[in-house]
Parts: structure tokens; C-alpha cells; sequence
């Protein structure tokens, strides 16, 4: 039961990292990839939907491409923790299982992210 603990314990501490790196990521870094046309027209703020939808997407899939990586990363982690502490006949019930957990908690994250992002809800 202990071994199921620190399991468990780690990965609810990945997936509260993951979400402060999906908000840090949303903030800071996927800024620098929209264009400036899509986010200024004539020095003022782009708010037409052409604009929204483009820094929308961009954004979006910049978030999902992290996500991706984030999720690998930790399955993999997860099946070298399993496999050393089982052996080789490690429980793959509870690897899958927490992988699902993982994609569903962050897709969650993103959408309400970028909903509150574009929403005014975040700043």
C-alpha cells in the first residue's frame, strides 16, 4: 500500500506542476509564437474574430504539443517506477490508468485555460 502511496503522491504533484507550467506556458512562452499581425492591427489590440480565432489556435496547439510531451514523460516515468518496484510483471492497470487520469486532467486544464484566457478571466 505504501508503494501505491509515493505513486500517487508523485503524480498529484506532476499534475499540480503541469498545471502552473500549462498557465506559465499560456502566459509567457506561446506569446512568442503568434505573429504580430494576429495580435495588434494599427497599435491597437486585435479583438475581431479573425484575430481571436488565429491567437486562439496558435496557442491551443502550442498548449496541446506540451501537454503531449508532459503526459509521455510522466507515462514513462510512471512505467520505470512500476517496473522497479514489481519486477517485470508490473501492474498495468494502474499505469494505464493514471495515463488516462493524466490526459483528461490536462485537456480539462487547457480548455479552461484558454476559455479564461480569451474570457478576461486570468488577468
Amino acid at each position: 500500500m505504501m508503494k501505491y502511496t509515493f505513486y500517487i503522491l508523485y503524480n498529484l504533484l506532476y499534475q499540480l506542476g503541469s498545471f502552473f507550467f500549462f498557465l506559465y506556458a499560456n502566459t509567457y512562452l506561446n506569446e512568442a509564437l503568434v505573429p504580430e499581425s494576429l495580435m495588434w492591427k494599427s497599435s491597437q489590440p486585435r479583438t475581431d474574430r479573425a484575430g481571436l480565432t488565429g491567437v486562439a489556435a496558435i496557442k491551443t496547439s502550442g498548449l496541446l504539443v506540451e501537454a503531449a510531451f508532459l503526459i509521455l514523460l510522466i507515462y514513462f516515468i510512471n512505467r520505470l517506477f512500476l517496473n522497479y518496484i514489481y519486477g517485470r510483471n508490473s501492474p498495468n492497470k494502474a499505469l494505464n490508468w493514471m495515463f488516462k487520469i493524466n490526459i483528461i486532467l490536462s485537456l480539462c486544464f487547457i480548455v479552461v485555460l484558454i476559455w479564461g484566457s480569451f474570457r478576461g478571466y486570468l488577468w
